[in-house]
């Protein structure tokens, strides 16, 4: 007499816990768990349980204290067992229970109201081989958890064990009952995992006319966790004329949490049927425990199937109808009047070698062929094409055409749903909500119009799909072979129009993504969302001038902002946000997504290296997107992205993966809408992956980014190439005057990738970056080359003392022979801290790099350009060393004086011999070993000795007392055609400052 002693966890009850009782009534146990208050009786045999060769009645209710079941299947099961039988002494030896552990051979038996679990093998075997065993009932039990309904006993795989693990298995048995459609008899069968593990297993000849009906199998008591642990829910093997539910009330079964649903295999099975169920849900349709395989799988070419008015949701795939190689088509199954959606894979798949292949193009041959004269399961029936919905003023009338066997009968089945299928690119969906139906007649070429008068559509279940039966009667009845889901056609047709920030459904943003990469050619999506939209916020004035509060985000439904009464003076603009539940389409068709196009918006006016103006109204929300906001991979070529906040996703921001050519301009990625607090994207701001060819900004106004406060690099490069970055404000709010940084990591990763330019020579092209990460920019990878990096200005903005530059090898492969190449650093401004380092690792050099004609580069303390990590580089004769960009030798002051309104700096310079070399000249205020103020350059040719004495007379006059640095650029390739012209190629370290007489 047994007990679950309180474990003092909420909700669930403990194995480990179970003690022992001699109290009659339960209410006098005062340590029994509150979550299952009642006492049991377990029986443990040594064997298998006689076997029953007479009618019986096995009636655990009988026990007082016991008590039936009164809910309806959406409540769950309160019934109270105080049988247990358990199976674990018996099993100790499992070939003992290879023919059941309570095998009934006589017909006309009750089993009820027991507990049976930890049985290595069968639970109930009801057997018809050798004798009259039919007509059994199985009811009102729980087969395989325990007395609570809520806990499963795996069991393990024994070697040479020949058994399946069922809760009850039908062998060669006919007109059984399993549950029923009174609440009383419905069964709990759950947890029977093992080799062949299914709730219900019908197998053998002569298993017919049985019924399984009003069961929980898969779920807990309650219905609401999965305990089936490998399970398939219900087998039915080889086997005719069963029924797995009914279409009467409470004969529908409840099968979630299973591996597979409903499965019917073997050529054998003929004229099964599964019908009214719940599969993957509950009666709501709000559940969604799912089975992790198909909910109804046809496989091993069964025929003459019935899957009708089921609800099939949650499971890896709806209806799996497959035929294996070897065998018979699976033919003639009829799939009408189910509701089914919300599977990860089809609605309806009519697959190939037993497994799920997708969308099956429909088989449309030459004018000179018929149409649909393919094999295969259900014989590939083509699916009609719909190709418009529209409200017809109380109705809604559907066209299309249906393209197959000639001169043949169909019906055509329609079916609304409230989003498309996220697992064909939104081209099909699913059946959600059956709506009617036509029949039609193909005409001798095979093609059928389609027209059809339906009700209403259900609210927000725009999406229209329809399937395709051939019920022509060639002489051995209709053939009942049913299509895959037609492709989608929305009310109303197409639009890539965003007016509204909704999850699914027409007008959002996840349709007219669908949308567009469906659509032939560039298409471009546009919004218009109306202040009335429940999304549209504003900043509330919090009373602190100059910044705005997250806290104090506010709806409004007002068009114009200047009637918001107590709108923020610090931002006074509203805004639009789209918050999807989880990620968006994937976009592989070109696009332009442009949210410039919001009523309201404003395009950014003022030039580099100035701050924002823009003021940008639709908000990208991604806090529920694990992945990128906007992913682009190949197909999406030549594509823009503009106008929109995108923050908080779990990746990147933008994610670039295609062949290259897009654009990415006016946007503020990974802040708020104002651009001055951070919301950062949990990775970069922007990725460019293997692209080429890509604008990320611009030097005109109306094109230029911020880009701030990303978890990792605020733009990474990767692998690319021709890449541009011009004219962006990077880690910096967006009056660029405050470092808006959440990581660590750099604000620039260029990592393997070549020709990419940060900034350019033009006006308004330098991009502005407030360096708060461990390096302002790293170039990194193997064989990173032809990167140029040109007019950007670079602050420190809060006294941050923190590298400018990092050319290094990956860190992370020190061990392959990896390089960093042609880099070029022009026309720079930076202000107070390490200005250029460059480092290897253990393996290679990182060569050919040209740092010239920076500004501002000034330190107390730290060098301006580092070769290397480890300080200031001395010079060698005949600079022999290797190292970062050849441990170039820098030239050696020898005078630095005051002539005419003129500076003139006179020294020696040693090196490789007979080359051409550009030293460059500047100033700074205090004796540290690097430039604040470039003067110009001077090119010398070293002798035969490597040797080169040079005099440098600067236009601009430096202020006696002040110091000159000097740095030399080799303009010769070593390496290469000795007819190449000269080009900036390696850079040293700054010289020795020398006082200014």
């Amino acid at each position: 007499h047994l007990y679950y002693r309180d474990d003092g966890i909420a909700g669930k009850v403990t194995p480990a816990s179970v003690a022992v009782t001699t109290e009659e009534d339960d209410a006098n146990i005062s340590d029994i768990d509150p979550d299952w208050p009642h006492s049991w009786f377990s029986i443990k045999p040594l064997g298998q349980i006689e076997e029953i060769t007479d009618s019986v009645i096995i009636d655990g209710y009988t026990q007082p204290g016991a008590v039936g079941n009164t809910n309806s299947i959406e409540d769950g099961l309160n019934s109270v067992l105080r049988i247990e039988i358990d199976g674990t002494l018996a099993s100790e030896n499992a070939n003992d229970l290879r023919f059941g552990f309570m095998r009934v051979t006589a017909g006309g038996s009750t089993i009820r109201g027991l507990a049976i679990n930890r049985v290595y093998g069968p639970k109930i075997w009801l057997d018809g081989v050798y004798t009259a065993g039919d007509n059994n009932r199985v009811e009102g039990n729980y087969l395989g958890p325990d007395v609570s309904g809520t806990v499963a006993f795996p069991v393990g795989y024994a070697t040479g064990v020949v058994t399946t693990f069922a809760g009850v298995l039908i062998n060669s048995s006919s007109s059984n009952l399993i549950g029923g459609a009174a609440d009383s008899a419905r069964n709990l069968i759950s947890g029977n995992n093992g080799f062949g593990g299914a709730g219900v297993l019908l197998q053998g000849f002569g298993s017919n006319s049985n019924r399984i009906q009003g069961n929980l199998i898969g779920t807990d008591r309650t219905g609401t966790r999965s305990i089936g642990i490998e399970q398939i829910g219900v087998r039915v093997g080889g086997v005719v004329d069963n029924t797995v539910g009914g279409s009467n009330p409470g004969e529908g079964n409840y099968i979630a949490g299973n591996s597979t649903g409903v499965e019917i295999g073997g050529h054998e099975s003929r004229r099964n049927r599964v019908i009214g169920n719940w599969i993957g849900t509950d009666s709501t349709g709000s559940s969604g425990i799912g089975n992790t395989g198909p909910g109804v799988w046809v496989r091993d070419s069964p025929s003459h199937s019935l899957i009708q008015s089921n609800t099939i949701a949650h499971n890896d795939s709806g209806v799996l109808v497959v035929s294996s190689f070897n065998l018979l088509d699976a033919t003639r199954n009829l799939i009408t009047q189910n509701s089914i959606y919300r599977n990860k894979g089809l609605g309806i798949d009519l697959g190939f070698s037993s497994h799920a292949d997708g969308p099956t193009p429909n088989d449309v041959p030459p004018e000179s062929d018929p149409p649909d004269q393919d094999t295969g399961a259900n014989n590939r029936q083509n699916f009609p094409i719909l190709t418009s919905v529209t409200d017809n003023g109380g109705g809604t009338t559907v066209e299309g055409f249906l393209q197959s066997t000639p001169n043949s009968n169909f019906r055509i089945e329609f079916f609304a749903n409230r989003e498309r299928d996220e697992s064909t690119g939104g081209k099909y969906s699913e059946g959600e909500t059956y709506i009617g139906s036509v029949d039609v007649t193909t005409d001798g070429s095979g093609m059928s119009g389609i027209t059809a008068n339906l009700p209403a559509l259900p609210e927000l279940q725009p999406f229209i799909t329809a399937t395709a039966t051939d019920i022509t009667d060639r002489g051995d009845g209709p053939a009942n072979d049913t299509s895959e889901f037609s492709p989608v056609e929305p009310l109303g047709g197409e639009s890539t129009l965003v007016n509204n920030t909704g999850e699914i459904g027409l007008g959002t943003l996840r349709e007219a993504i669908y949308v567009a990469n469906l659509s032939e050619g560039s298409s471009t999506i546009t919004f218009a969302i109306p202040p009335d939209d429940p999304r549209h916020f504003y900043y509330k004035d919090d009373g602190v001038s100059g910044t705005v509060s997250r806290l104090n985000v506010a709806t409004t439904a007002e068009a114009d902002d200047s009637n918001i009464a107590d709108i923020d003076p610090d931002w006074p603009h509203s805004w639009f946000s789209i918050q999807p539940s989880h990620g968006l389409p994937e976009l592989f068709d070109p696009i332009n997504i442009d949210g410039f196009t919001q009523p309201g918006s404003v395009k950014n006016t003022l030039s580099a290296p100035q701050g924002l103006d823009s003021v940008l109204r639709i908000e990208l929300d991604g806090a529920n997107i694990e992945g990128d906001g906007f992913s682009l991979v190949v197909g999406a070529e030549i594509s823009l992205i503009q106008g929109l906040v995108i923050n908080r996703c779990g990746a990147n921001g933008i994610h670039l993966d295609t062949f290259g050519g897009n654009r990415v301009m006016g946007n503020f990625i990974g802040t708020d809408v104002s651009g001055t607090l951070p919301l950062g994207n949990g990775l970069d701001g922007i990725l460019l992956d293997a692209e080429r060819y890509n604008r990320v900004g611009g030097a005109k106004p109306e094109l230029r980014n911020l880009i701030a406060g990303n978890g990792s690099n605020e733009i990474e490069i990767k692998g690319s190439g021709a890449d541009t970055v011009y004219g962006n404000l990077i880690g910096v709010d967006r009056r660029a005057q405050s470092i808006i940084r959440e990581s660590t990591e750099v604000c620039f990763l260029v990592d393997g990738s070549f020709f990419a330019a940060i900034g350019g020579p033009e006006e308004g092209s330098g991009n502005f970056l407030g360096v708060d990460p461990e390096f302002g920019i790293r170039v990194s990878g193997i064989n990173p080359s032809g990167f140029k990096q040109t007019g950007n200005p670079i602050d420190q903005l809060e006294n941050c003392r923190e590298e400018l530059l990092a050319i290094q090898q990956d860190r992370e492969t020190f061990f392959q022979s990896n390089s960093a190449e042609d880099f070029d650093v022009l026309d720079q401004t930076t202000a107070q801290f390490f200005g250029c380092i460059i480092f290897q690792n253990f393996i290679d050099q990182t060569r050919a790099n040209s740092i010239l004609q920076n500004q501002y580069i000034s330190d107390a303390s730290n060098l301006g350009i580092d070769l290397g990590t480890d300080g200031a580089t001395s010079n060698d004769p005949g600079d022999v060393d290797e190292g970062p960009n050849g441990l170039q030798n820098f030239p050696e002051l020898t005078t630095a004086t005051n002539e005419g309104g003129t500076t003139r700096v006179r020294g020696n310079f040693n090196s490789y011999p007979g080359i051409d070399y550009r030293l460059e000249f500047f100033s700074a205020p205090t004796p540290v070993r690097a430039g604040e103020t470039y003067l110009g350059f001077v090119e010398v040719l070293t002798d035969s000795g490597g040797n080169a004495s040079f005099d440098f007379i600067s236009s601009t006059s430096v202020s006696s007392g002040e110091y000159i640095v000097s740095t030399a650029t080799l303009l010769y390739d070593i390496d290469a055609d000795p007819q190449t012209p000269s080009s900036p190629l390696e850079t040293s370290e700054f010289s020795a400052p020398i006082q200014v007489d």
